[in-house]
């Protein structure tokens, strides 16, 4: 009976899994049940007279969730998992270890207090936001599950790469693109502060006719500026300790024909990634990572970076020399491709006219506005300059972009160099993983003899790699020459 009863469980989700499957406003018919039990002095009888359609519609609503999680099961062997969803577990589903493309396995912070672990299993088969399977498991049956799936790197070689802490440390801190956006908005609060606290300075000297010299910093800076600046450095304060503990004592350890990740400090993420699975390779950076020779390195596999705030890195910030060397070692087949097409230098300003225009609107805005809103003027002008810096960064990077933009094939693989707002990425693929090529022109390209190569990979990530800006004939022959084109340019397209 014992067994029984352990063989049950065993075979179920997490307790807690029973909550989830309540109605979220449940709380909204506790509360006041909760709170006349209390005034009645715990006098049920009377509590269940008064309320008894309260409680019955409650229970309803558990029982309704206790049966759904009692019809939903699993169980697994050293091959496969099979899973039991819906009323009386009639619907069905079995996946192969051999053909999942990634395995997760996620413990928050409150979910370490009960022993309780939400798994993912995704094959590529599911869309871009649910996966295949999701299950909130014990802590002892998520981590045996896990171990079943990575059991064949234990008696192979591996490689580990281990992300140093000071690196992660600094670098997060120094490059964070928040952290830039922080620096501008504390130097424009003190030029602020300059320039009315002379104001202030010079009306209270005529005023009083005294010695004050100066005041105190803070009652002569607009409110809305203060706030402005606290919101955005709390934002970032925040965002930066959550990426550091999610990517502390982060691995990557290459064995056999997987990636097994561990990553975070208190909260825990385990992660097993077919290689063979894998569509693409990105290096990421921003211009001053990119300045500083700094580099991230993500992968693009179904499922990995599918949930909320999950980034799909299998070497964390660091070095670029360093991220070469043990990229070579992680997926030694990968080639060091280079771009052989590029836009022309006389095409630069063409990725810079858009963000030049649109920091133009908030000054125009502005001075429209002017006239309707005198007493605002202040307030109105520090809102453009607001809007406008980071316009005016973007026009920097995608000058930048204009210079490094590129794409070309070698040995089976595929490189797209460009810039997707204000990151670069440098994207290596096999050119199996490519789902579909487009080759677009609008008619700002067909007078500058430009056009722009859409690479679609087979992935639930990013829809597309866009690279603008390329020679179109040139582009053309080569993308004709390595078996992506299949049609021959009309006179009207050269």
């Amino acid at each position: 009976m014992i067994n029984a009863v352990k063989g049950f469980f065993r075979r179920r989700q997490h307790p807690l899994r029973i909550l989830n499957y309540t109605t979220k406003y449940l709380w909204l018919l506790l509360i006041p049940l909760g709170k006349y039990l209390i005034a009645s002095q715990f006098d049920f009888q009377s509590w269940f007279r008064s309320h008894w359609t309260e409680i019955l519609t409650v229970s309803l609503i558990l029982g309704y969730a206790i049966l759904r999680w009692v019809f939903v099961y699993f169980e697994y062997d050293k091959t496969s998992i099979t899973v039991h969803t819906g009323f009386f577990g009639m619907k069905v589903t079995k996946v192969n270890f051999s053909e999942i493309s990634t395995f997760s396995l996620n413990q928050g912070y409150f979910d370490r207090l009960i022993h309780s672990c939400t798994i993912y299993i995704d094959t590529g088969a599911q869309s871009k936001r649910r996966s295949d399977i999701s299950f909130n498991l014990t802590r002892k049956q998520a981590f045996e599950l896990y171990h079943s799936i990575a059991s064949e790197t234990q008696s192979t070689p591996k490689f580990v790469y281990k992300s140093r802490k000071s690196d992660l440390l600094a670098f997060s801190f120094l490059f964070s693109s928040t952290l830039s956006g922080m620096l501008v908005i504390v130097g424009i609060v003190f030029q602020a502060y300059r320039i009315f606290g002379r104001e202030a300075e010079i009306r209270l000297l005529r005023e009083v006719n005294s010695r004050i010299e100066a005041s105190l910093v803070f009652e002569m800076i607009p409110s809305y500026i203060l706030a402005g600046a606290v919101l955005i450095f709390g934002m970032w304060l925040i965002s930066f300790v959550a990426n550091l503990m999610r990517h502390w004592n982060f691995s990557c350890t290459r064995a056999s024909g997987l990636f097994v990740i561990r990553s975070g400090k208190g909260a825990r993420r385990r992660h097993v990634l077919k290689r063979r699975r894998i569509n693409y390779i990105d290096y990421r950076q921003s211009l001053l990572m990119k300045i500083f020779k700094v580099t991230t390195v993500e992968a693009g596999c179904a499922g990995y970076g599918k949930r909320h705030r999950e980034i799909s890195a299998i070497i964390p910030i660091t070095t670029s020399s360093r991220s070469d060397e043990s990229m070579k070692e992680l997926l030694p087949d990968l080639p060091p491709v280079r771009g052989t097409v590029a836009p022309r230098k006389i095409t630069v300003p063409g990725f810079m006219i858009l963000p030049l225009l649109a920091a133009v609107i908030p000054a125009i805005a502005v001075k429209i506005a002017y006239p309707y809103f005198p007493s605002y003027h202040n307030e109105m002008t520090m809102t453009a300059v607001f809007l406008v810096i980071p316009m005016f960064w973007l026009m920097i990077v995608k000058g930048a972009a204009a210079l490094s933009t590129s794409i070309g094939f070698e040995n089976g693989y595929c490189t797209m160099s460009f810039c997707r707002w204000y990151k670069f990425h440098k994207v290596v693929a096999p050119v199996n993983k490519i789902a579909k090529i487009e080759l677009t022109r609008h008619i700002m390209n067909r007078l500058g003899g430009t056009c722009t190569v859409n690479v679609y990979t087979n992935n639930d990530k990013a829809d597309k790699h866009s690279v603008k800006g390329l020679p179109y004939k040139e582009t053309v022959m080569l993308l004709k020459e390595n078996g992506c084109l299949f049609y021959e340019p009309s006179g009207d397209d050269l």
